[in-house]
């Protein structure tokens, strides 16, 4: 197995923190001024979240060491989206429209699919050894919010070959 792909089809883009309030996921937000405890809720529901698009019986150990890419398909527009009384909310961008959200904030989405997949026992550890090559994150812009999709990518790290020269 050379690659991996696992796709989360219309991802989840607030987490609730109580019936009535939701958080929107971003890294940024999650670790600037959030309690911890609140963090660390919001963590375990994406990772319950992540399981279920994982299929049962993967391991990927062989696959040794990794590369993990995460493409997020979603409008241009994402910054934008709004939940409210526990509905999505989202126009479409006007013409013209340039967009203000960082697609690097979505990088919580990697370490806890990464995390999801050492609870699984897919893997031993996600530590530098076993996945040495991560966080990269490609925006891929699509027209309507119910065409966006996670794409994790899994494959088999190559290690550059050192050109042998030494630093001072």
């Amino acid at each position: 197995m050379k690659q991996l792909k696992i796709e989360i089809p219309h991802f989840i883009t607030h987490i609730a923190k109580t019936k009535t309030k939701w958080v929107k996921i971003n890294g940024q937000r999650l670790y600037t001024g959030m309690n911890h405890h609140l963090r660390s809720l919001i963590v375990r529901r994406m990772h319950t979240y992540i399981q279920q698009y994982i299929p049962n019986g993967l391991d990927i150990r062989k696959m040794a060491p990794l590369k993990v890419k995460l493409e997020v398909h979603t409008v241009i527009n994402h910054g934008d989206i709004r939940m409210y009384k526990g509905d999505l909310r989202w126009r479409p961008p006007k013409k013209g429209y340039q967009p203000k959200w960082d697609v690097d904030n979505l990088w919580i989405w990697i370490k806890a699919f990464q995390d999801t997949i050492v609870e699984m026992g897919l893997i031993d550890d996600d530590n530098c050894a076993v996945i040495p090559n991560t966080g990269e994150i490609e925006f891929i812009p699509v027209e309507r919010l119910e065409n966006r999709k996670l794409v994790f990518i899994i494959t088999e790290y190559k290690k550059k070959k050192s050109n042998g020269n030494k630093t001072r």
